[in-house]
């Protein structure tokens, strides 16, 4: 079986080239972003496809789905009318004509969400008839209504590198592929132009959006620890509201932490655990933050007998609350500083993994004085 998958993995990296070729000639020619849906699961994720027994890791098969891909897609998701709206928001995200298709996309996303789940992951190989369409394999599928579910195919989003190593589908090939699906529910977007329309529209989404994203690395190669570094990072998305803002909705800058194995958004714990300061001995109420100037320190061991490594992550903050006596505009805090604290543990035994991995709901929160 292990030659099987040897034989099939370079026939499949051959497949790529062919697509990396066709991506070049389009390029001498000032042709459209991708050539076909194969290729264009290629240039925006780097992966030829790679059937589901290969795949090292990701979620199930059908369904919701845990690994870093899927909390890739989900994170983009939820986030995604804060992303619409950065890019309207501004002129050089995309044409005129683009911007009603986003617009639409927005004004119907309320119902979009009523779909659970919106987005489905699943196998390729073991879902040819979805995902085969017109003898190539597909990144993504879906119908041409509002509420159509979004299916995923898992055996090109997890792909290999030339060397042979595993890499997955970023935020930003999610931003390009949910836009470009989110699209087909807007109009009937069936012809080859039609798809070249909506390759480059979700491209241009996803070029102005990584501008607006900050990503920190926790850990670099020019460590000499004891062991692999860990391969943390933090992105953070940030709104289009400003500290001058009197009424913030809830988070203005979304978390999205990756261990190199998994993604967690942090949102939620976040905000389960931020509290406002006390003022004239009373406890106010969150109405929302905005981080910036957000930096890793050095990570310690948890103990001197233990592997387990602390992170701090620090995060200036705008904080925004509500008191219940004499605050009819809000209290508006500057001067605060956000401390996560997250724990990494050494890869579990027989989990394949070589580097460090987040132990999920680790993360404490501190409130201090800048």
């Amino acid at each position: 079986m292990k030659r099987v998958n040897n034989f099939f993995v370079e026939v499949l990296k051959g497949l790529s080239i062919v697509c990396s070729m066709k991506l070049f000639l389009a390029a001498l020619l000032s042709l459209s972003y991708v050539i076909d849906d194969f290729c264009f699961a290629h240039s925006i994720g780097g992966q030829p496809f790679i059937p589901s027994f290969v795949r090292p890791f990701g979620g199930d098969l059908a369904g919701n789905g845990g690994g870093i891909v899927e909390q890739n897609f989900q994170f983009v998701h939820v986030n995604l009318p804060r992303i619409l709206t950065i890019c309207l928001n501004s002129t050089q995200c995309v044409s005129n004509e683009e911007a009603k298709v986003l617009s639409k996309i927005l004004q119907s996303f309320p119902n979009e969400l009523k779909t659970k789940p919106g987005l489905v992951f699943e196998s390729g190989a073991a879902n040819p008839t979805r995902f085969i369409v017109h003898g190539q394999p597909r990144v993504a599928v879906t119908g041409d209504r509002v509420g159509d579910p979004i299916y995923l195919n898992l055996d090109i989003l997890y792909g290999l590198t030339s060397a042979g190593k595993v890499e997955v589908a970023g935020v930003g090939t999610a931003i390009a592929i949910l836009i470009h699906e989110l699209a087909h529910h807007q109009g009937k977007y069936q012809s080859q132009e039609d798809e070249r329309f909506l390759d480059l529209l979700g491209a241009k989404v996803r070029a102005y959006l990584a501008s607006e994203m900050e990503i920190m690395k926790a850990d670099s190669w020019g460590e000499i620890p004891e062991h692999t570094p860990a391969r943390i990072e933090m992105l953070a998305l940030h709104s289009e509201a400003t500290a001058l803002d009197r009424f913030y909705d809830g988070p203005q800058t979304s978390l999205l932490l990756s261990d190199g194995h998994q993604s967690f958004p942090l949102d939620a714990e976040i905000s389960q655990q931020l509290h406002c300061p006390l003022k004239s001995g009373h406890s106010g109420k969150v109405l929302g933050y905005r981080f910036h100037g957000m930096r890793w320190d050095q990570w310690k061991y948890a103990t001197s007998t233990s592997f387990r490594r602390i992170y701090l992550f620090h995060a200036p903050a705008f904080l925004q609350c509500l008191y219940p006596k004499d605050d009819l505009q809000g209290t508006i805090y500057t001067n605060l500083e956000v401390v996560l604290t997250l724990a990494f543990d050494e890869p579990r035994s027989g989990s394949g993994y070589s580097n460090y991995e987040y132990v999920q709901e680790s993360l404490r929160l501190a409130l201090v004085p800048q």
